[in-house]
Order: structure tokens, then sequence, then C-alpha cells
């Protein structure tokens, strides 16, 4: 689960860096709406994400304290260093999606601060990036939450 759940976050990571890039191939005017309707759909993605590891976490909590996972685990070494590597994997990925959020609010924040004049878009592009900034806060406090358990 730990590994399907990383390949997920790996895959929106990628393709929200793709987004990125084609957001600065093209001219001002088709980058700012294409970021707009990247930024409508990470946080849509993000919310998504968080009810997934939101369930998967009560799920492991829940089976933890009747298997004993951690009573389980000691006695087969191997299964404990795979969990250990699929954790890290996830780990991982949500390092990488985190950093290509963070890069899309900068860029947008960039491309907003260099319009003229203000867009009828612009108060909505700002709300959008502060509940991208939120979630990924609650997400970041969820997954210390997670590896405190």
């Amino acid at each position: 689960m730990e590994k399907a759940m990383a390949s997920l976050i790996h895959g929106q990571s990628g393709h929200t860096k793709a987004f990125l890039l084609a957001a600065k191939t093209r001219p001002k005017e088709e980058s700012i709406p294409l970021l707009f309707h990247v930024l409508q759909s990470s946080n849509l993605w993000l919310e998504a994400m968080m009810m997934l590891l939101w369930i998967n976490f009560s799920r492991i909590k829940g089976m933890a304290s009747f298997f004993e996972w951690e009573n389980d685990l000691a006695k087969k070494p191997e299964q404990a260093v795979q969990a250990v590597e699929a954790y890290r994997h996830f780990w991982t990925a949500m390092y990488s999606l985190a950093l290509a959020f963070l890069e899309l609010t900068e860029q947008l924040m960039l491309e907003m601060a260099n319009l003229h004049r203000p867009s009828p878009d612009r108060r909505l592009a700002e709300q959008q990036v502060i509940q991208v900034l939120e979630l990924l806060d609650d997400l970041s406090r969820f997954l210390l939450r997670k590896a405190e358990f």
C-alpha cells in the first residue's frame, strides 16, 4: 500500500513539473491560465490524497493494535526492512511533490506580480495558492503524526 501510494504521489509530482515546464515555454497570455488550471487540479488532488492517506492511516492504527505488528515484525526482520524501505520511498515521493507544489506557487506568484493590470482571476488564484500551502502544511503534519505512530 505504501509503495502504491508513493507511485501515485510520484505521478502527481511529475504531472505538476510537466505543466510547469509547459507554462515556461508558452507566452504569458497562455501560461497564466495554464498555471491557474494546474493549481485548481492540484488542490483537488491534494484533498483526495489527504482523504486516502487518512483512511489508510486509520486502517493501519486499527490493525496494528489488533495484530501487534511491532512484535510480529521483530520476529521477521526481512519484513521490517521492507516496511522501512516502503516508508522511505513514500517520504521521498512526498518531498518531491512538496517541492513541485512550492515551485508551482512560486511561479504563479511571480506571474501574478508581473501583471500590469489586475486579472479577474487573480483573487481566486491567490486564494488557491493559500489553499495549496495550507494543504501542504496539513499533509506534512499528518505525515509527522504517521511517522510518530
